[in-house]
């Protein structure tokens, strides 16, 4: 598709009538989603009565329409795009949610669906795969969607060419509904499925689209024992086989929810989340395969390529480490200032010190075994990121009311300033040799909001991104462009974005990750107390091991080797850990 309006159209899902894009508005930037519907497959009066629904509500946890495109063959919707995917990619996350989180998504839910029967609307396909996400520093934001079979009572009191691939999907249809017959209370069902599942793990019923309508209509789910009881009796209130036995409306329902939430035991409530036993069952072992001592404690220590840089104070030292993590000091200098920020790329580093006010940025080529001052400048502030292949730099640095963002080609001596004058970013994370990211708060909108400006090393603004929470400790993964996780602040979560086309996950630990660095497959996350654990790019946990004893930093040799670090009052010592 090519728009007038939108640009950079991105695949993101797939479903029954058509596709799913995330796109850019040309003008603002802002980022939507344009679904898309097959002309000969959904007819104009289904497009415009889906448009019309849209249209006509307007809740927090209902989709936004923003408008419509089309073209020859295609009509699109366009609303405001999910980043947290749906509810269903959520259930089957590993990294499972307490009680509370999922009491107060399915309670949003039913507030998006009040607001939908007051509209005189019956949804008739409510689903996980229906439910969007947003993030937010509370949680997730709920946002139901896909009205496509959905019913306006005053105009659709008769239903002609009854079958059930109009109606929704079986395994969350009411019983009635199997018989053409739909209610609010039909909702009110399919809303009581959506919370078995999220409680239990699983649906009710499972089987063929016949075998499903049988137990519907026939068998009363199973309540295990251990589920709280005011829990299991709403559960089954919602699940009732007559529509006059359920809720009367999904308030009365969300309000039910809502005082079960307040009876629970307080213990439930204490933390945010916990991992499930199959974090239990992921747990490696792991062997100390060699100690070395260095005669003096590290400020900054990075390792990089087999080779370990340490500053102190204004001191450099740069160690090889050999095949059999033998350590060799290969090169050591003394600035004139104190080392306040060291940065590695793959055949050195760069350097910024700090003297009598001033600051001196340096550039070490492990080839050449020199240090070359490339410049110096005064600044209170002052952000440093270099590319992966060592060949451009940006820096940005605040002084007073003066604030400068300057990207130096170093080889070509070429420079680009690019306007910053709006914010000053925390940090600048190099996502590959030609782009990096820029990360701030504008704290005069929200301070809970995190934004991101993506720039290219010819100094040109590309995309821009804003995340619902606050974000720190970002690290970009080098192999699979466009990857990044963060720390969540103020409490116990990671998230891992993939940045084209955007998506979020919110992933919760039972430890605060001090730490995240990078493996082939994904992320390493670990603790000053010395738990760590593997995740993939799937957000899916790979291994899980608690060293039992403190460390002050960690780094990745091989894909089972990790490097930990110890800081003494006059020394570091370097623990090398085999993960089996």
């Amino acid at each position: 598709m090519k728009s007038v309006h939108y640009r950079e159209l991105i695949l993101v899902g797939e479903g029954q009538f058509g596709k799913v894009y995330s796109a850019r508005h040309r003008q603002t930037g802002e980022l939507v989603a344009l679904k898309q519907f097959n002309n000969q497959k959904f007819s104009t009066k289904k497009f415009l009565k889906e448009l019309r629904i849209l249209l006509s509500l307007n809740h927090p946890n209902i989709i936004r329409c923003l408008g419509v495109e089309h073209d020859k063959k295609y009509r699109y919707l366009v609303t405001e795009y999910c980043e947290g995917k749906t509810l269903r990619d959520l259930i089957e996350e590993q990294f499972k949610l307490n009680i509370e989180q999922k009491l107060k998504i399915v309670a949003d839910i039913l507030s998006g669906l009040q607001a939908i029967h007051e509209g005189g609307i019956i949804h008739r396909d409510l689903k996980p795969e229906n439910i969007l996400l947003t993030l937010s520093p509370s949680g997730w934001g709920v946002k139901i969607s896909d009205f496509g079979v959905a019913k306006i009572e005053k105009e659709d009191k008769e239903i002609s060419n009854y079958s059930l691939g109009d109606t929704g999907s079986p395994a969350y249809m009411a019983p009635e509904q199997f018989y053409g017959k739909y209610s609010y209370q039909s909702d009110i069902y399919a809303i009581g499925i959506i919370l078995y599942e999220m409680l239990m793990g699983d649906r009710p019923f499972h089987g063929t689209p016949q075998e499903i309508m049988f137990k519907h209509i026939n068998k009363t789910p199973f309540i295990p024992h251990d589920l709280p009881s005011t829990l299991g009796k709403i559960v089954l209130q919602a699940l009732e086989k007559l529509p006059r036995h359920r809720f009367r409306t999904a308030k009365e329902m969300r309000l039910k929810l809502l005082e079960s939430l307040l009876c629970l035991e307080v213990e439930l409530r204490e933390n945010n989340f916990f991992f499930s036993d199959y974090l239990e069952q992921k747990s490696a072992s792991f062997s100390i395969a060699k100690f070395i001592d260095i005669l003096h404690s590290v400020i900054f220590n990075i390792y990089n390529n087999s080779y370990f840089y340490c500053a102190n104070n204004n001191y450099l030292f740069i160690y090889q480490l050999t095949e059999d993590l033998t350590n060799n000091l290969i090169f050591n200098y003394i600035f004139d200032g104190k080392i306040i920020d060291l940065k590695v790329y793959n055949n050195g580093c760069f350097i910024i010190t700090e003297f009598d006010n001033y600051n001196e940025l340096y550039q070490y080529d492990l080839t050449e075994k020199t240090i070359t001052q490339i410049s110096s400048f005064q600044a209170k502030e002052k952000r440093l990121m270099v590319s992966g292949d060592g060949r451009w730099y940006a820096l940005t640095k605040k002084d007073g009311e003066r604030e400068d963002f300057e990207i130096f080609k170093y080889k070509q001596g070429y420079k680009s300033i690019l306007n910053i004058e709006h914010f000053f970013p925390l940090e600048i994370i190099a996502l590959d040799n030609c782009h990096g990211l820029l990360i701030f708060k504008q704290n005069e909108i929200n301070k809970n909001y995190t934004f991101a400006r993506c720039f290219t090393k010819k100094g040109n603004w590309c995309h821009d991104f804003c995340f619902g929470f606050p974000l720190e400790n970002i690290v970009s993964h080098p192999l699979h462009r466009g990857y990044l996780m963060g720390r969540e602040s103020f409490s116990n979560c990671i998230i891992l974005i993939l940045l084209l086309p955007l998506k979020i996950k919110r992933l919760p630990l039972n430890f605060e990750a001090d730490f995240i660095l990078t493996y082939s497959q994904g992320f390493i996350c670990a603790s000053h107390q010395g738990e760590i654990i593997l995740i993939n790019l799937h957000g899916n946990l790979c291994k899980k091991i608690s060293l039992g004893f403190d460390i002050s930093n960690i780094h990745l040799i091989k894909e089972n080797l990790l490097l930990v670090i110890f800081n003494y009052p006059s020394k570091a010592r370097l623990v090398f850990i085999i993960i089996d």
